[in-house]
């Protein structure tokens, strides 16, 4: 029979065999179950390297019309491009060139002598501007060529900062030609009516319309492209039908009021005479109508 003391001993042992059994199963047992999976966290996306901001810069209206062309060299014959015609949306107006201090500077410029730059002035009764005025620089044909020069005709205008002029024809010296202008007041602008005839013995064509100048903050000035009202063709005498005869392609009238420009078709006047026709005509009124500066226009100013 086994002494107590072994017996105890031996139970001691095996107790000892069985809990570490236990314990290997059990730590066996945690390391093969599995993980309970966490939900993936959303990781913010790298940050990229931001582009520095660029300056504003200020866009022209949608229809505006491109400025006028830098002035050629000194010296140079270039023909030099002439405002463009009134687009469709508002009129966008365009900063003339200047200032000169006389206008005597354009024609210096062109190299020009007095006999060859002609400068007209006119006092303005009221407004911003006082004075308006035209330019008529000469450009003689060349040697080879038997036609005859041309002029270069411009509208200026006197402002707080000094004389502004643009280009507004190029006429060829013949003798029915001709280019002429006539201030009109309004309020905070100032309204130029310009008419402009070209022809010979047999035909004259004559334009009319106006461009309209307003002052800026900085003492300068700017101006609509030209606005043409009325169009006509007069002939003195054709080959096969002879007498006068008139032919009317434009019809409309134009005026400016709060800072915008409407343009109408022209009534039919009361009476006519036929020794003294008018600038109306039924089809030419109606050609008013689809012009694209027809009806109410703001001046939008186009960015410098």
């Amino acid at each position: 029979m086994p002494h107590p003391r072994a017996r105890l001993v031996a139970l001691s042992v095996g107790l000892g065999v069985v809990t570490i059994v236990a314990l290997v199963v059990a730590t066996h047992t945690s390391d093969t179950e599995p993980e309970v999976a966490r939900p993936a966290q959303p990781q913010p996306p790298p940050r990229q390297p931001q582009p520095l901001p660029r300056p504003a810069t200020a866009t022209p209206p949608p229809d505006a019309a491109a400025p006028d062309a830098p002035p050629p060299a000194p010296g140079s014959n270039a023909p030099e491009a002439l405002w463009p015609t009134a687009g469709s949306g508002d009129l966008a107006a365009l900063v003339p060139r200047g200032p000169f201090t006389t206008l005597d500077e354009l024609c210096t410029a062109r190299h020009k002598s007095a006999d060859d730059c002609k400068i007209t002035t006119q006092d303005v009764e009221s407004g911003p501007f006082p004075q308006v005025a035209t330019v008529e620089i000469f450009e003689p044909p060349p040697e080879s060529s038997p036609a005859s020069g041309t002029g270069t005709e411009y509208v200026a205008a006197m402002s707080k900062a000094g004389w502004y002029v643009m280009p507004f024809a190029v006429l060829t010296m013949l003798n029915e030609s001709g280019f002429y202008i006539t201030p009109k007041p309004a309020g905070d602008a100032l309204v130029i009516e310009y008419r402009k005839g070209e022809g010979n013995r047999w035909d004259n064509d004559t334009e009319v319309g106006i461009t309209v100048c307003t002052p800026v903050r900085d003492a300068s000035m700017v101006c609509t492209p030209q606005i043409p009202e009325r169009k006509r063709t007069d002939v003195m005498n054709g080959p096969t039908d002879p007498g006068p005869k008139a032919t009317i392609a434009l019809a409309c009238v134009a005026s400016y009021a709060d800072g915008a420009v409407t343009v109408a078709p022209m009534r039919k006047p009361a009476t006519t005479d036929d020794d003294d026709p008018t600038d109306w005509d039924a089809g030419a009124a109606a050609r008013c109508k689809h012009l694209p500066y027809a009806g109410r226009h703001r001046i939008a100013v186009s960015p410098r």
